[in-house]
């Protein structure tokens, strides 16, 4: 993981990542235990309901169909006694099966079999007959009826190729395939218009009790099969319908609090990024703890303005505001670009951090190295701004540290906030204090520059120092990537002699060291760190007081 300080921005870049959460990180609070059970109880209503309604489907489904009922209705009928052909007309019309005409209609007679079979139709069913629309009253008077009489008049001894059952007894003995057969051998069907919905008509010719040939007709509606479902599963279906609309509408309501919550943490997270929020608040924000910590490698930046106590002193409270926002608007980019996390803004500078736990150490350095020098192109980008709109260009300064870092909340149980703590953290901020020092804008540690050489960063040691509040020693190095091109070129021709020349001061001879630091100048006049040599090394001369006791470590006073 990285640390950066540096003057912040939006982070432009976690907007971006708002809805991308860790499969493993819960920002948004889980579902309390009771609306756990809630939600699985309605579950389980819902499956045994819509258990119970395909075990009913199943079971009709094994019925024979109405259709099928129609055909064997129509053959009992024929051998039903006159007291018990009311009952079987009653449980045929529960089943939306009618029977016309209701006792059977001889064949044989002086009368056409049209022209009775329309009285019987006028006699059963009325004006509701005789009210059909035209089309469908001259049809079937012209069509339907004519061509019933002529199919029933060439099928009337069919029923003697069968063996036919002699009474109900011999009927009722037989098997259900049995029964089928003669059903499906004696009646036919034909469709008809009745009031614009389609039925079908079944018929048979069949003897009757007196052995006399008769006609019988059942009529079935089309839509009966759907109509005799939902009558016995209505009260599944209801039930099943409620209970999903009442589990939608529960539904409905905690995907509104899911909402609110969502907007509640993006809220959030603009105080606090969301990759501090996966460390920190990995059972939701609601359960944040005081002193909740988890400890990283990182990496961290911190950038902070030249002079700014100066600079803001021409300003109103409401200038410096806008200027800071639009400076850290400018760094914050560079910073979200290679995905580091603003931990906060203090004044004038930014803290920034690396951490990338999927990835090693060495990406984490570089993406910090990186942003700092993207950040130092941001700056002469935003100093032309600047200068077109009449005020004065600014510089800033960038130390960076790798090492160990603890991610936490501090504070009361009142009032508490995230951070980062950690030897990095205080080494970070004395190297970009270094920068000041040594006239340059990027400074990073041993640690730092040792993950990333394998990445071809241009850079040179400046020196070696022991920072206010820790006492071991490290190399410190320069990053010069950013540079104009004559400067960059000249810090590259010098860049031998000048770290041997700093080898050589670390020994501790002076006037060696003046020597190969003069003749860096005349090659790169510009070069602050050779010139601060040079005074160091005359002050060593003339104060061998003061060189007594050296170890080649430059002990910082001040931070």
């Amino acid at each position: 993981m990285l640390l950066m300080f540096c003057n912040p921005i939006p982070n432009l870049h976690f907007w971006k990542l708002n809805f991308q959460w860790s499969t493993n990180t819960r920002l948004i609070p889980q579902m309390d235990l009771r609306s756990k059970i809630i939600e699985i109880i309605t579950v389980l209503i819902l499956l045994a309901e819509s258990a119970w309604v395909l075990f009913s489907l199943q079971h009709k489904l094994n019925q024979p169909t109405v259709q099928s009922r129609a055909m064997h209705l129509l053959i009992q009928y024929a051998f039903e006694t006159e007291e018990h052909k009311k009952g079987l007309l009653h449980q045929a019309e529960r089943e939306r099966i009618y029977f016309w005409p209701g006792n059977g209609m001889p064949v044989q007679s002086q009368v056409s079999l049209t022209t009775r079979l329309d009285q019987v139709l006028s006699e059963r069913y009325g004006e509701e007959y005789l009210s059909l629309p035209a089309e469908e009253l001259k049809m079937m008077r012209e069509s339907t009826l004519p061509w019933l009489e002529q199919v029933v008049l060439e099928r009337a001894d069919v029923w003697k190729s069968i063996n036919f059952p002699e009474n109900l007894e011999q009927w009722f003995a037989l098997s259900k395939d049995e029964k089928s057969f003669i059903a499906t051998s004696l009646v036919q069907m034909t469709r008809y218009t009745w009031l614009g919905y389609d039925k079908h008509l079944y018929f048979a010719v069949l003897p009757n009790q007196n052995g006399t040939l008769s006609l019988f007709l059942s009529a079935v509606a089309d839509n009966v099969e759907i109509l005799s479902f939902l009558e016995a599963t209505w009260l599944q279906m209801l039930l099943l319908i409620v209970t999903l609309i009442l589990f939608l509408v529960y539904n409905f309501k905690l995907l509104l609090d899911s909402r609110k919550i969502l907007a509640i943490t993006q809220i959030f997270e603009k105080f606090v990024p969301r990759q501090f929020l996966q460390k920190i608040a990995t059972d939701g924000i609601e359960n944040i703890q005081l002193g909740r910590a988890e400890s990283d490698h990182v990496t961290v930046l911190f950038c902070d303005i030249r002079s700014f106590t100066s600079l803001s002193e021409s300003m109103n409270p409401q200038e410096i505001l806008n200027f800071l926002n639009s400076y850290f608007k400018h760094m914050n980019q560079p910073i979200a670009k290679k995905e580091g996390i603003i931990d906060k803004y203090v004044g004038d500078a930014i803290m920034a951090v690396f951490n990338f736990p999927e990835f090693d150490d060495k990406y984490e350095a570089e993406r910090a190295v990186e942003a700092a020098i993207e950040m130092q192109y941001m700056l002469t980008e935003y100093n032309g701004f600047r200068k077109k709109t009449g005020y004065i260009p600014i510089s800033n300064g960038t130390g960076i540290h790798s090492g160990s870092a603890v991610f936490g909340t501090v504070g009361s149980t009142d009032r508490m906030e995230s951070t980062v703590l950690g030897d990095s953290v205080n080494v970070a901020s004395r190297l970009e204090g270094l920068t000041k020092m040594f006239k340059t804008s990027i400074i990073i540690s041993d640690k730092t520059q040792e993950l990333i050489q394998d990445k071809n960063f241009l850079s040179r040691k400046l020196d070696r120092v022991s920072v206010v509040g820790r006492n071991e020693p490290m190399d410190i190095f320069e990053i010069f990537d950013y540079q104009e091109e004559t400067i960059k070129d000249a810090t590259l021709k010098t860049l031998e002699c000048f770290e041997n020349s700093v080898e050589i001061y670390e020994r501790g001879d002076w006037s060696e060291a003046s020597h190969g630091f003069k003749e860096c100048l005349k090659h790169f006049p510009e070069d602050s760190a050779a010139s601060i040599y040079i005074g160091r090394c005359d002050m060593m001369i003339n104060n061998p007081e003061v060189a007594l006791g050296w170890d080649g470590i430059t002990h910082m006073k001040n931070k």
